[in-house]
């Protein structure tokens, strides 16, 4: 029989069947809100951008995408990510919105939400008050950070997707963050509301050959006691399946 009429005839992949495609850190984490920070160019929005691809792929439904750092709007880089992930792109032009803009979507319609990042609302914030150093920024960041983060858990959980909050990393003074000398660089306290926290940064591999860069993303944090990826590295290209 010749090859494509086997296709032809091939039962259609069930909605499970599909979902097994995915990696299975990924299906670990459907149903759940998660933050990942690191250093600039570490590769997180790609990494987010690619999650959704997979999904997509996978499950049939874009993600949704909030665009907010400076770097994704209206940038050839944001263009670049946007077409990466297949998803519904959002450029946020007010970034003090967006609590009340993740209250007003139906998600049944999407596999992912992705909130890139918390930077551009700072960038927002300060905009407003002037000095980055008024102590009423770290306030309204405090703030808003406990609102998003909570609103992107009851998504995750009332809608079976998976929602990441994107953040840089802020340096620690003192004691150590899960065991690392830094952390998302906004309140603690509004870690409280996800399901884990993820850390993506860049080691540098030392040999005879050369210096050869590795992206890694460990989950310092996963409150599903039942958790595989809890405290284990994880090179980003086994997740989504592409050198970054």
């Amino acid at each position: 029989m010749a090859e494509g009429l086997v296709d032809l005839i091939k039962p259609p992949q069930r909605k499970s069947e599909k979902k097994q495609m995915l990696n299975p850190i990924i299906r670990e984490i459907i149903g759940e809100a998660h933050v990942i920070y690191g250093p600039p160019m570490a590769g997180k929005s790609t990494f987010a951008a690619y999650v959704c691809k997979q999904l997509y792929e996978a499950l049939g439904k874009p993600g949704l995408y909030y665009a907010i750092d400076t770097n994704l709007v209206k940038t050839e880089w944001g263009r670049h990510l946007k077409e990466v992930s297949q998803a519904e792109w959002v450029e946020v032009r007010n970034p003090r919105a967006l609590p009340w803009l993740l209250s007003s979507v139906d998600f049944s319609k999407y596999s992912a939400v992705v909130v890139d990042s918390l930077t551009g609302l700072f960038e927002a914030v300060v905009e407003v008050i002037g000095d980055p150093l008024d102590p009423r920024v770290n306030l309204a960041l405090v703030r808003y950070a406990s609102m998003i983060t909570r609103r992107l858990a009851e998504i995750a959980h009332d809608y079976n997707i998976l929602a990441i909050l994107i953040s840089h990393s802020g340096a620690i003074f003192g004691s150590d963050f899960y065991g690392e000398r830094d952390k998302p660089a906004f309140s603690e306290r509004a870690l409280k509301n996800v399901d884990g926290v993820a850390k993506l940064y860049v080691k540098v591999l030392k040999s005879k050959q050369g210096e050869q860069e590795l992206r890694l993303i460990k989950w310092l944090i996963h409150r599903n006691p039942r958790s595989t990826i809890r405290r284990r590295e994880f090179r980003v290209e086994e997740i989504i399946g592409k050198v970054v």
